[in-house]
C-alpha cells in the first residue's frame, strides 16, 4: 500500500509539473531603427498556428513585475498558445505617440516570423499604463488584434470611442479598491460602456458575485452583446488594488482564447538590422600582460544578454533592453581591460578587472556607475553588472579576472573572486552557465559593416570541420546553419547549401 501510495504521489507530481510546462526566452528585435526587449514564454512543443497574447506592463514597471503578478504562463501548455511581455523603452509607453503601437505591430510580425502564429488570433492584454496604451492605440488596431483586454487602466485624457471604427471585443478587468484608478474619481463603467457603444445596439446581461475560478476573488460581471456576437465585458472584482493579477489572466483568457480575426492587415516584415562581421585578421593576439588600456570585442558572446543587475536573492534582471537599447546594437559591447596589480589575493598572473565599453573605450554607465563584468557569488547568471551596493563593484567583490592567451585558441578569462580562483567561473564563449573547465573566448580589435547587395551573396558548402565561426545576419554565432539560410563567414555571405 505505501509503495501505492509513493507511485500515486510522483504520477500526480509529474502530470502537474507538466500541465504547467512552458519555455522562456528573452528577445530583441528593431522598431524604428532602435532595439527593443520582450520576454516570450511558449509551450513546452510550439507548433504552427498558436495564438498569441501581446502583454504591456504599468509604468515605472517591467515584464518580470507583470509575469510575477499575472503568471499567465501556468496556462499556456494546456491552453496552447504563446505569450509575449514587452519591455517598455524607459519607465513609460508612448502614449500620445505611435513609437509603441509599432512596437505592438513589429512583434505579431517577429512572432508570426519566429513561430508562426496564427495572425488571426492575436490578442493584447496591458496593465494600469499598458492598459492606458491599448486604448490610445485601439482605433488603428482593430484589423490586428482580435480582442483587447486592458486592465486596472483607463487612457482618461482620450476618448477612443470616438475614433474607433467597431466593431471590437474587449474586456476590462478592475478592482474596486484599486487605489491608483480609483472608481470614485475615474468613470470607469462609464468608459467602458462607452466602447461598448461602438458595437452598436447591445442586450446588456449582468452576474453578481461571479468568478473566473473556484475559490477567486468575485465580483461583478457586465456583458454588453451585439446581434453578430462581438461583445465588451466589464468584470469589476471585490479586491485586488492595483496589481497585475492570476485572476484576471485566467479571465481574459478565457474571453479571448475563442476569438477570431477574420479580416486583418498584412503582416509587416522584421525589420533589418546594420549588420555586422568580424574579419579573421581582426583577432586580437596580443600577450595576456600587455592588455591594460585595450579594448577589444568578444564576437562569440551575446551582446544582448551582457548587463544584468541582481541584489541578494532576487532574479537577476537583463538591462540590455529598454532604455539600454545600445548594447543589443553592438554599440556597447566591448570590454576594456584594467591591469590590477594591488589586488588581495594569493592568485598570481595577469589580473585585470573588465568593463563593458563603446569601441571609443567610453565606459558603460549605469545610475553613475560603471558596468563591470563579474561573477556574483550568489546571482544565477554568471554575469552582472557591478553597481554600487551589489555584486561586483570593483576588484574586491568578484569582478577581478585572470587573462592568459594561447596562440590559435584564444584568451581564457577566469574569475578570481576577492581572494582566489572560483569554481565554475570560467568566461564561456556561448556566455550562459558558469563552466568548471577552461573555456577559450576570442577577442577582435575591429567591426566591420556589411552592406547588403544582390552581387554580396555567394553559395558554399560548409565543412564540418571549419575552424572559422558562422554569424547569420544579425551578428549571432551560429553553431547549426540551416539549409537555404544566408550567413556570414570569414567576412563573406554565402547560402548554407
Amino acid at each position: 500500500m505505501a509503495k501505492s501510495k509513493f507511485l500515486f504521489a510522483i504520477l500526480t507530481l509529474f502530470a502537474c509539473t507538466k500541465s504547467m510546462a512552458y519555455v522562456k526566452s528573452s528577445m530583441n528585435i528593431l522598431v524604428d531603427g532602435k532595439t527593443r526587449n520582450m520576454v516570450i514564454y511558449t509551450p513546452d512543443n510550439v507548433t504552427e498556428n498558436l495564438p498569441l497574447m501581446i502583454v504591456t506592463h504599468g509604468m515605472n514597471q517591467s515584464p518580470e513585475v507583470q509575469y510575477g503578478g499575472d503568471r499567465m504562463y501556468e496556462l499556456i501548455d494546456k491552453e496552447k498558445f504563446i505569450v509575449t511581455y514587452l519591455r517598455s523603452n524607459g519607465n513609460t509607453w508612448d502614449t500620445g505617440g505611435t513609437s509603441d503601437q509599432h512596437f505592438v505591430e513589429q512583434t505579431i510580425g517577429e512572432m508570426y516570423a519566429k513561430y508562426k502564429i496564427d495572425a488571426h488570433r492575436v490578442y493584447w492584454s496591458g496593465f494600469s499604463m499598458g492598459s492606458m496604451l491599448m486604448y490610445h492605440c485601439m482605433h488603428n488596431m482593430t484589423r490586428k488584434i482580435a480582442a483587447f483586454a486592458p486592465c486596472s487602466g483607463i487612457q482618461f485624457s482620450e476618448q477612443p470611442w470616438n475614433k474607433v471604427k467597431g466593431p471590437i471585443n474587449l474586456i476590462h478587468c478592475h478592482a474596486k479598491d484599486d487605489s491608483v484608478f480609483k472608481l470614485s474619481q475615474y468613470d470607469v463603467h462609464g468608459y467602458v460602456q462607452n466602447m461598448a457603444k461602438v458595437n452598436g445596439e447591445n442586450t446588456y446581461t449582468k452576474t453578481t458575485n461571479y468568478r473566473p475560478f473556484s475559490g477567486a476573488t468575485p465580483g461583478d460581471r457586465e456583458v454588453w452583446k451585439n446581434q453578430d456576437g462581438y461583445q465588451v465585458v466589464l468584470f469589476m472584482y471585490q479586491w485586488g488594488d492595483h496589481n497585475p493579477s492570476h485572476n484576471n489572466a485566467v479571465e481574459l483568457w478565457n474571453f479571448c482564447k475563442n476569438i477570431r480575426l477574420e479580416n486583418i492587415d498584412p503582416i509587416p516584415e522584421p525589420e533589418k538590422p546594420s549588420n555586422y562581421t568580424i574579419s579573421q585578421k581582426d583577432e586580437a593576439s596580443i600577450a595576456a600582460d600587455k592588455l591594460n588600456g585595450k579594448v577589444l570585442f568578444p564576437t562569440d558572446i551575446d551582446c544582448t544578454s551582457i548587463l544584468y543587475a541582481n541584489s541578494g536573492n532576487e532574479s537577476p534582471q537583463n538591462l540590455a533592453n529598454g532604455s539600454y537599447n545600445e548594447i543589443g546594437s553592438n554599440e556597447y559591447c566591448w570590454f576594456k581591460f584594467t591591469r590590477v596589480t594591488d589586488a588581495q589575493t594569493s592568485v598570481t598572473g595577469n589580473l585585470y578587472t573588465i568593463q563593458i565599453a563603446n569601441k571609443s573605450g567610453n565606459t558603460y554607465n549605469l545610475w553613475g556607475n560603471q558596468g563591470y563584468v563579474n561573477t556574483p557569488p550568489k546571482a544565477w547568471c554568471l554575469f552582472a553588472l557591478g553597481i554600487k551596493e551589489q555584486y561586483g563593484e570593483d576588484a574586491k567583490n568578484y569582478g577581478l579576472w585572470k587573462v592568459d592567451y594561447e596562440e590559435g585558441k584564444g584568451y581564457t578569462i577566469q574569475n578570481v573572486g576577492a581572494s582566489e580562483a572560483n569554481e565554475n567561473s570560467w568566461l564561456s564563449p556561448a556566455f550562459g552557465t558558469p563552466q568548471a573547465e577552461k573555456q577559450y573566448v576570442r577577442l577582435y580589435s575591429k567591426l566591420t559593416k556589411v552592406e547588403e547587395s544582390s552581387t554580396g551573396i555567394t553559395s558554399q558548402h560548409l565543412s564540418p570541420n571549419t575552424h572559422h565561426p558562422i554569424f547569420n545576419l544579425s551578428g549571432q554565432r551560429i553553431s547549426n546553419p540551416q539549409s537555404g539560410k544566408i550567413y556570414i563567414q570569414n567576412g563573406k555571405k554565402f547560402v548554407r547549401l
